[in-house]
């Protein structure tokens, strides 16, 4: 049976892009704090903390293109039953377009149906310790990666208004082109009340060539505009996606 390439959306899981010949993707939206009367229970009580949020992936993919330590196949493998990770799944693949963040996520299982040489398919399923949070994607490119050897200021994304209450910032920094060990990225957010007026909200830095992936919180006032800020990188690919509380 052929399968068909999922070409408007991606996966970012930690530092890995497998999403770029993706098949399929599922995601699971938890049901928390259900109202049990919708199924005649007399009184009116609720469950909470259901958490059963989950993910599902399939691709076919290069394993050679990802080789070593960076194996997809391998590391998939090694992680079933451990580990936390994070994923990003983007919905769009265009600055301002949604994506879907979380962490915590662990590998329940991961099975090769099918492989032809290097040519792998892989079907994984994760079940994440929290929930998805739904955000917009800030960085530019294709699939929403950015690929630089220099400083980058994406486009300007307007969130219709300021929020007040914070929110969080998703970055999925892969693995870096530079010179090597010692390799820095630095990535960073602006926001602006009028999109001309800008300053800087959050900036981190990374160093190595493995790549990472983190969630930052940010606190207080998230103005209407934000973007993803130029900033310093000896060469490298990220994806960087906020979301606001």
């Amino acid at each position: 049976m052929a399968k068909r390439l999922a070409k408007e959306v991606a996966v970012f899981l930690d530092a890995y892009d497998p999403g770029l010949h993706t098949t399929r993707v599922m995601i699971g939206i938890v049901s928390e704090g259900l109202d049990l009367t919708v199924f005649g229970e007399a009184g009116e009580r609720t469950t909470a903390g259901i958490r059963k949020d989950t993910l599902e992936w399939a691709g076919i993919f290069d394993d050679a293109a990802t080789g070593g330590t960076r194996s997809m196949d391998a590391a998939a493998k090694n992680l079933i039953g451990s580990g936390a990770r994070q994923a990003s799944v983007l919905f769009g693949t265009g600055t301002g377009q949604t994506f879907y963040g979380g962490t915590g996520w662990h590998l329940l299982s991961a099975k090769e149906p099918a492989r032809i040489g290097e040519i792998v398919m892989m079907e994984t399923i994760f079940q994440g310790d929290g929930t998805w949070e739904r955000g917009v994607t800030l960085s530019s490119g294709a699939r929403g990666l950015v690929l630089t050897t220099g400083g980058q200021t994406g486009p300007t994304v307007d969130g219709a208004a300021a929020t007040t209450a914070g929110g969080a910032l998703y970055i999925h920094a892969m693995q870096f082109t530079g010179s090597g060990t010692g390799t820095t990225m630095l990535i960073a957010m602006d926001d602006s009340a009028d999109s001309t007026t800008w300053s800087e909200k959050f900036a981190t830095s990374f160093a190595g060539t493995t790549g990472t992936a983190l969630r930052f919180a940010l606190t207080g006032t998230i103005r209407r505009y934000t973007r993803q800020a130029s900033g310093t990188y000896s060469g490298g690919t990220f994806f960087v996606g906020l979301v606001r509380s």
